[in-house]
C-alpha cells in the first residue's frame, strides 16, 4: 500500500482555504469599518416574527390563527405596511433629499439596424445624474409600447453589457427586448459604469456616497434611482406608462426585487439568479462587509437569524404584480438555494390573497449551470408575451407602498398597474438545470 501523500493533501487543503479566503475579500471600494465611522444609522427596534428564527416563517396566517388560512385584503395591507416599514428601516433614509423635476440630457445617439440607442443623463438628485442608454425600436407596434428597465450585473462596465456593447453577449437582454418591440432603458447603478472613474472597480469610493447620505444604503439609492428612471420613461410619448417592467441578472436581479417591492409603477419583474436567503447563505456578509449594498445588515451578523426580514418578505412586497424568477439550483455564487422554492411559494400565497386565485407556470429541478449564463433570449420571450397583452378591465389595480411613501411622505401615491398580465404555457422556458417561478395574481386558463 502506498503511504498517504500528506504533503499533497496539505497543499490541497491550503488551496481550499486560500480559495475560500479569496471569496471573502471585500471589493476594494468598500470597507465596512470605515462605513461605521461615518454612518448615522442606528439599529432600529422592530417587532418582527422572523427575527431570531433560523427558518423562514409563513407570511399568510389569517385572523383565525389557522396555519393555512389566507389573510384578507385588509389584513394583508396592514401586513404589507409592517413589512415595508421593517425593510425600509434597514435600508435607511437619505439626507435632505427632494424629488427633482424630470430633467434629461442627451449626450449622444447611434443609429443601429432596427433601433436607435441614445446616451442620456437623468437627474437623480440636485448634484447626481444617472447615465443610461435608451433603446427605441425604429418601428413601433403601437402608438404606445411597453418599456423595460434593464439592470446590469456586477461588472464595472455597467449598462454596456445589457446593451451588447461590452461583456457577456448572452446578457444583452436590452438588445433582445428592443428587437421584440420594447423601449428599453439601461442605467448605470450607483458605483458602476460612468459613475466610477475609468479603470476602477465596482463600489469605487463608496464612502463618498455614505458621507453624503450617512443614514442611507446603496440598495435604497438604487430604488430611488429606479423611480427617477421611471419618471423619465413616463414622459416619453411612445411608452405606455402602465406597462413598465424591470429585468436583471445577478446584481440586476436583486435590484429588480427591491425596486418592485418599493416602486409600484413596475408592472412586472423578471429576475435571473440574484440571491440566497440570509438564513441559508454561507456568506451573508456579502451584503454588508463585502459590498456597499446594505452595510446596515452587518450589525446583525454573524447571527443571520437575527435579521428581522428575509427575501420572502422582499418578494412578497411585489404582490400582486407578476414576478418571474429564474435561478440555478447549484449556483457557485449564491449556493444553498434549496429553500427558495418555499420562499416563492409564500410569495405566491400573498398574491393569491390580494386578487383572484394565483396561477403559476414553471418547473423546478436540480442541476448545474454557470451563474453568468442566464439564457436572456428565453427570459425575454416569456416576458414579451406578457407585457404586450392589452389591459384587462376585470383585473383590479392594487396600490403598493412606494419609495416615495417611505422617503417623501407628502408625495402623491402612484397606483400599480396589472396591465392585463396573464399566465400562459411557458414550455420554451423550462430547463433541467434551473428553477423557474412565474408568480402572477391574474386568473385565466
Amino acid at each position: 500500500m502506498r503511504p498517504p501523500n500528506r504533503i499533497g493533501s496539505c497543499l490541497v487543503l491550503l488551496g481550499c482555504i486560500a480559495f475560500s479566503a479569496a471569496r471573502l475579500v471585500a471589493w476594494e471600494g468598500h470597507e465596512w469599518s470605515k462605513w461605521q465611522q461615518v454612518t448615522t444609522w442606528e439599529k432600529p427596534r422592530v417587532q418582527s416574527d422572523q427575527a431570531g428564527q433560523g427558518q423562514l416563517l409563513p407570511l399568510m396566517l389569517g385572523g383565525t390563527g389557522v396555519t393555512n388560512s389566507a389573510l384578507t385584503e385588509q389584513e394583508w395591507q396592514a401586513r404589507r405596511r409592517q413589512l415595508a416599514a421593517t425593510i425600509g428601516g434597514i435600508l435607511g433614509a437619505p439626507s435632505d433629499l427632494q424629488k427633482p423635476p424630470v430633467e434629461v440630457r442627451e449626450v449622444g445617439s447611434e443609429d443601429l439596424d432596427t433601433y436607435t440607442r441614445r446616451h442620456v443623463m437623468i437627474r437623480a438628485e440636485a448634484d447626481d445624474w444617472i447615465p443610461a442608454y435608451l433603446l427605441v425600436p425604429k418601428q413601433l407596434a403601437a402608438p404606445r409600447v411597453p418599456a423595460m428597465l434593464c439592470l446590469h450585473q456586477t461588472v464595472a462596465q455597467g449598462k454596456e453589457e445589457p446593451c451588447g456593447i461590452k461583456g457577456d453577449a448572452e446578457l444583452a437582454f436590452a438588445v433582445e427586448l428592443v428587437k421584440r418591440g420594447f423601449v428599453c432603458l439601461a442605467p448605470d447603478a450607483i458605483g458602476f459604469g460612468e459613475r466610477i472613474p475609468a479603470g476602477k472597480q465596482p463600489y469605487h469610493d463608496s464612502l463618498a456616497f455614505y458621507r453624503k447620505h450617512p443614514g442611507w444604503s446603496y440598495m435604497g439609492k438604487m430604488v430611488w434611482d429606479t423611480g427617477r428612471a421611471i419618471d423619465y420613461l413616463e414622459t416619453l410619448p411612445m411608452v405606455d406608462p402602465k406597462r413598465i417592467g424591470s429585468i436583471g441578472h445577478s446584481y440586476g436581479a436583486y435590484g429588480t426585487f427591491f425596486a418592485a417591492a418599493f416602486e409600484p409603477r413596475i408592472a412586472a419583474a423578471v429576475a435571473s439568479c440574484g440571491f440566497t436567503t440570509f438564513r441559508s447563505d454561507p456568506n451573508p456578509e456579502r451584503w454588508s462587509h463585502l459590498t456597499a449594498l446594505i452595510p446596515q445588515l452587518g450589525f446583525y451578523l454573524p447571527d443571520a437569524a437575527s435579521i428581522p426580514f428575509d427575501w420572502q418578505h422582499v418578494v412578497a412586497l411585489a404582490a400582486p404584480r407578476p414576478l418571474f424568477v429564474w435561478y440555478a439550483t447549484q449556483d457557485t455564487i449564491f449556493p444553498r438555494t434549496e429553500n427558495l422554492k418555499g420562499c416563492f411559494e409564500t410569495s405566491r400565497q400573498c398574491m393569491g390573497s390580494t386578487a383572484s386565485p394565483t396561477r403559476s407556470c414553471g418547473r423546478h429541478s436540480r442541476g448545474h449551470t454557470s451563474s453568468r449564463k442566464s439564457g436572456a433570449s428565453r427570459l425575454t420571450s416569456g416576458l414579451s408575451r406578457r407585457l404586450h397583452l392589452l389591459p384587462t378591465p376585470s383585473i383590479p389595480r392594487r396600490r403598493a407602498l412606494s419609495s416615495l411613501d417611505t422617503w417623501l411622505p407628502a408625495a402623491r401615491p402612484t397606483r400599480a398597474s396589472m396591465s392585463g398580465l396573464r399566465p400562459s404555457a411557458t414550455r420554451s422556458l423550462k430547463r433541467r438545470s434551473h428553477g423557474w417561478h412565474f408568480l402572477t395574481s391574474s386568473s385565466g386558463t
